[in-house]
């Protein structure tokens, strides 16, 4: 069991999923301070905040994760960010969904309702990315 865990953390698989996640903690600052500047100083209503926020911590995503985390598989051009942005918009379709039952359902405060949503979403796009979107190329 300890061979394989020490297998695991040597393994670029898991140098990518470090990379992922510090990326995705400067990601998580992006679209909590885009949500709270949207919904809490322009005041905008939550879900169009949830969209911009989602929107701008994707763009930001693409870009450090294009040039960091899979460097290797690098993407270029239009197409690769349409793929990119195409497993954002599900997974925005997925936190408005998710919104709406944290905050209208249960109750919780926007802001509260965010920390499942993002650990949802970020486990999910880091699949996606890793299996469809930064392949290497033949």
């Amino acid at each position: 069991m300890i061979n394989k865990l020490v297998d695991f953390i040597k393994s670029d698989k898991f140098r990518k999923l470090f990379k992922f996640g510090c990326i995705g903690v400067i990601n998580t600052l992006v679209d909590y301070g885009t949500f709270s500047l949207c919904h809490y100083l322009f005041g905008i209503g939550k879900f169009i905040a949830q969209f911009l926020a989602v929107v701008v911590a994707a763009t930001n995503s693409y870009i450090l994760n294009n040039n960091i985390t899979f460097r290797k598989e690098k993407q270029k051009g239009i197409t690769a960010y349409i793929k990119f942005m195409s497993v954002n918009f599900v997974s925005i379709g997925m936190s408005l969904v998710m919104m709406y039952l944290f905050s209208d359902i249960m109750g919780l405060k926007p802001i509260v309702a965010k920390i499942p949503i993002s650990v949802c979403t970020i486990l999910l796009s880091f699949t996606v990315y890793d299996k469809l979107v930064f392949i290497k190329k033949k």
